[in-house]
């Protein structure tokens, strides 16, 4: 912006640059106007709700608790409040007004080579009817689970030593 005092040409600005010659021009009206983006100040008829806004981002600022998402304020303000603006006039309010409350927090994902992570589960003594009314069966199933599977593997048997 300092090369704009210059009097350098927007074409000589724009090579230098490495933009467009009309991004010049803007940047340089832009500069003359210093006139603020309207939309920053714009009335939001979501502040009509900030008192139960304001309760419930001090109730999931607490740190024992799992936080709550947006939806979760989106609901309670329908259901209670008369709210009739959409979800994300909301999530945008909150962002504008309450920008700690979108943070996330971090988790570890580990990552392992397909194959080698497994969930395995056993049930044993499954009493099961077969073929016809009343014909009894005791099964044991061992399901199995690969990580990147979508399918579980089931073994059933109706003896556990085999």
């Amino acid at each position: 912006m300092m090369d704009l005092d210059l009097g350098l040409s927007n074409t000589k600005l724009a090579k230098r640059f490495g933009v467009s010659e009309g991004t010049i021009r803007y940047h340089k009206r832009k500069r003359l106007l210093t006139k603020a983006d309207g939309r920053k100040f714009r009335y939001s008829a979501v502040s009509e709700f900030t008192t139960p806004i304001e309760i419930w981002v001090q109730e999931n600022s607490s740190s024992e608790r799992k936080r709550k998402t947006i939806l979760s304020l989106y609901i309670i303000l329908n259901e209670f409040h008369n709210y009739h603006l959409s979800y994300n006039a909301l999530r945008r309010y909150v962002r504008k007004h309450y920008p700690d409350v979108l943070n996330k927090t971090y988790g570890i994902r580990i990552e392992t080579p397909p194959g080698k992570l497994s969930q395995i589960d056993w049930k044993e003594k499954v009493q099961v009817q077969l073929e016809r009314p009343g014909n009894w069966v005791i099964l044991h199933f061992l399901i199995l689970l690969l990580c990147f599977s979508i399918k579980p593997a089931i073994v059933v048997r109706e003896e556990m030593s085999r």
